[in-house]
């Protein structure tokens, strides 16, 4: 399913990734015949539907750089999940 690209509404964001998740991402993205942006803004779209918008507590920034790290291992974690479930079902339509 291919994303109606509109340049009004999007904005382009570098941020860096390990190494590790990154690998992930592109067999998600392979595993959906898609690129690794639309699979980057389908999972976060997801997320965010899912639960409430993360708050960041503007008392100190160490505090916010845990939070986001904190949340980003959650991401990891639905990730793995996913991938796990996407290797059964491509083991089970093989059988």
């Amino acid at each position: 399913m291919t994303r109606k690209k509109t340049l009004h509404d999007e904005k382009r964001e570098e941020f860096l990734l390990p190494n590790k998740l990154l690998e992930q991402i592109d067999k998600e993205a392979k595993s959906r015949n898609t690129n690794r942006s639309e699979t980057l803004r389908r999972i976060l779209q997801s997320y965010f539907e899912s639960q409430s918008p993360i708050l960041l507590p503007t008392s100190s920034e160490g505090k916010s750089s845990e939070l986001i790290l904190s949340r980003l291992d959650e991401i990891d974690d639905k990730l793995n999940r996913i991938n796990a479930r996407v290797k059964t079902a491509v083991k089970r339509r093989k059988k």
